[in-house]
């Protein structure tokens, strides 16, 4: 993702994960949710060192959480089909 706060633009770009034979689950709309949630609730600059690290690690953690959550609600899934199992079957994405 590329923004730039002078402008209020942002690019997000999803890449194509499905170019060979290789098949798994993945929800581009996750994807695009959670990076949109990045720059709704806007970037803070965290401290360097183990403080910044864990700071970041905790942020990120609480906006995948919000964005499987908004999916969930869209689509009316459980958590379950969040957990990698090698299926497709069923999938609202």
């Amino acid at each position: 993702m590329n923004f730039l706060i002078e402008n209020k633009t942002a690019t997000v770009t999803i890449l194509d994960t499905n170019k060979d034979d290789r098949i798994f689950k993945k929800c581009d709309e996750l994807t695009l949710v959670h990076e949109l949630l990045h720059l709704k609730l806007g970037y803070m600059c965290a401290p360097n060192g183990l403080e910044g690290a864990l700071y970041e690690l905790h942020e990120h953690s609480l906006i995948y959480e919000f964005s499987k959550s908004l999916i969930m609600a869209k689509y009316g899934i459980g958590l379950n089909w969040f957990i990698n199992d090698d299926s497709c079957i069923g999938a609202p994405c």
